[in-house]
């Protein structure tokens, strides 16, 4: 398991995707606190090490050359890839939902709706806003966030109902889910995750599988 972690760190760091590296990152938080504020857990000593060591191999790989060169694009890069860009995105997806706040734009239809809120000065124009939340919510008008919200908290109350059980498959398998669900959450806030349907497909089955029961079948 600690070897799988190091190989986990050491790819995401080398796919130099800054949102996957803050969505590994909240994940990793997330499951090293769920552990280490849950009763009767015997182990919170060597969580904390391999909290400590996954921090510490993180720092090295990501002050490798191409890492470090990737943070730099946050402020240094092309003009469509910096953090410059991604605020007049938002910025311009603001005004969108502003112009249509019940029912939106209709879903799927970003990319059309977008070009008359684009900022001058970009010569490409934007397929996604680069922020799940902000492009649900232009595409489905402001309602759909209360009803997203409702929705995680489901999830997470089940999750964290589960990973109560006393079966440590079924308690595994709903902290794995919830920091995977974490993760993307995180990631999304940067990026057009959900709209990738690989990525949809995926969220729609860790969602599942956290919500699924693993009761064995009585004989």
């Amino acid at each position: 398991m600690i070897c799988l972690v190091l190989f986990l760190i050491v790819c995401q760091a080398l796919t130099l995707s800054r949102g996957g590296w803050a969505g590994t990152a909240g994940a990793l938080v997330f499951m090293a606190v769920v552990l280490l504020l849950k009763k009767g857990f015997a182990h919170k000593r060597l969580v904390g090490y391999l909290f400590a060591g996954t921090v510490v191999t993180a720092v090295i790989v990501m002050a490798s050359t191409p890492v470090v060169e990737r943070i730099m694009t946050l402020t240094q890069g092309e003009m469509e890839d910096n953090i410059a860009h991604r605020l007049n995105l938002w910025e311009g997806t603001r005004h969108m939902i502003a112009d249509n706040p019940v029912a939106g734009t209709g879903p799927g239809t970003f990319e059309v709706a977008y070009p008359p809120y684009q900022q001058p000065g970009y010569t490409v124009l934007a397929r996604y806003a680069h922020n799940d939340y902000l492009q649900f919510t232009a595409d489905t008008g402001i309602l759909v966030i209360p009803l997203m919200l409702w929705l995680l908290y489901l999830f997470f109350r089940a999750g964290f109902k589960k990973f109560k059980h006393r079966s440590r498959q079924t308690s595994g398998i709903a902290l794995g889910c919830m920091a995977a669900v974490v993760a993307i959450l995180v990631h999304s806030y940067s990026d057009g995750n959900l709209q990738i349907p690989a990525n949809a497909l995926l969220f729609t089955a860790l969602v599942a599988a956290g919500l699924r029961s693993f009761s064995l079948p009585r004989s």
